[in-house]
């Protein structure tokens, strides 16, 4: 430490001091423990919320008024402007000298410029511990098979699985769009005029009633609006696929032909039943594992709920190991008394393995 020639405390009068306090070159008192320091200096080695007012303050010229105290500049003896430092909910009167640079700060003006920096320093370590923990999880999901992909919000949200690898589709899948239409219209229309929806459902015991249209209205008309949504995205999500590779007329013989398998099915297991049945999810079936046998290549994409959104993690699956789980879980259905009909599904499932072995001989 050295003695600053001539330079004396504005507020008690007692010597300066060089000194490099906080690893910044400044004059110290000793007495009253404030300090002058360049602002290039100042700005140069602090940062944060206190520093940035000081620097906006001392930008322009603003006030033209002695301080209060009459506090004069060490170096050249000129009164000091003052300037009020909003910081913490209370204003702080910062004395600067437009000749010379220099700023006088009192003791907890420096103890603001320290607290001020190790915020920043302190958040800056923060978020690189947190993009190295991402890191870290991501590599741990990475051999657990998960993988982070940029995927639309509005698809993540609906939580369904999502194709990755898709296909060039030629041409419009007009087949599907307008059966998944009649369908989405034909549900929507029954609910909205109160009809009673079981009349166009297909009920064993009584399938010819009439006149056996019910094969037909049981495949548009659906139970619920969550019913609806989802065979609508699995018929439009696979059956786009299916359309551009074999063509109109013969995916609508897979898909009808699932279906009405399904329904008789579901006739001859429940053959006493007086439950109607409702849906395409027979039909859907049927393209569901055409689709995973044709286009054994492509990944399908599952959520996978981990509590970390930001990560946007989802199990890949190839198509056939996703008909395997499918499958599985509509063998396990069976066991279980629920509303959904199983035995159906696994009828239009037997469908879609014999359309694959006809079409590819």
């Amino acid at each position: 430490m050295r003695h600053a020639i001539n330079m004396n405390c504005p507020r008690c009068n007692n010597q300066l001091e060089f000194s490099k306090y906080l690893h910044t070159e400044m004059y110290l008192c000793n007495f009253c423990e404030g300090a002058l320091i360049k602002k290039s200096t100042l700005l140069s080695n602090f940062a944060g919320d206190f520093i940035r007012e000081i620097r906006n303050a001392t930008f322009l010229k603003l006030p033209n008024s002695k301080t209060p105290f009459n506090i004069t500049c060490p170096n050249c003896l000129k009164n000091m402007f003052s300037f009020p430092i909003y910081f913490q909910e209370h204003n702080h009167p910062l004395d600067f000298c437009y000749d010379c640079n220099f700023l006088w700060l009192d003791k907890n003006e420096i103890e603001f410029c320290r607290i001020s920096s190790n915020k920043i320093l302190d958040n800056n370590k923060f978020k690189k511990l947190e993009f190295e923990n991402i890191k870290l999880m991501r590599e741990i999901d990475k051999q657990r098979n998960l993988v982070s992909v940029d995927i639309p919000f509005w698809k993540r949200l609906l939580s369904l699985p999502i194709e990755e690898d898709i296909q060039h589709i030629s041409k419009f899948p007009i087949l599907i769009w307008c059966t998944a239409l009649i369908c989405i219209l034909f549900s929507i229309s029954s609910w909205f005029l109160n009809i009673d929806i079981t009349q166009f459902g297909l009920i064993p015991s009584m399938p010819f009633r009439f006149y056996g249209i019910t094969f037909i209205t049981s495949f548009l008309q659906h139970g619920d609006i969550i019913h609806l949504f989802i065979n609508s995205y699995f018929m439009i999500l696979l059956g786009d696929n299916v359309e551009n590779h074999i063509g109109k007329s013969k995916t609508f013989i897979l898909l009808f032909s699932s279906a009405l398998f399904a329904d008789l099915m579901d006739i001859l297991v429940r053959s006493n039943s007086k439950i109607p049945s409702l849906g395409a999810s027979g039909g859907i079936a049927g393209l569901l594992i055409f689709y995973c046998l044709q286009f054994r290549e492509n990944n399908l994409l599952i959520p996978y709920s981990n509590n970390r959104p930001y990560l946007k993690l989802y199990v890949k699956i190839k198509a056939p190991y996703f008909a395997l789980i499918w499958i599985s879980l509509q063998v396990v259905g069976l066991s279980i008394n629920t509303n959904i009909n199983y035995i159906a599904h696994i009828s239009g499932d037997l469908i879609g393995f014999l359309a694959f072995y006809i079409l590819n001989e």
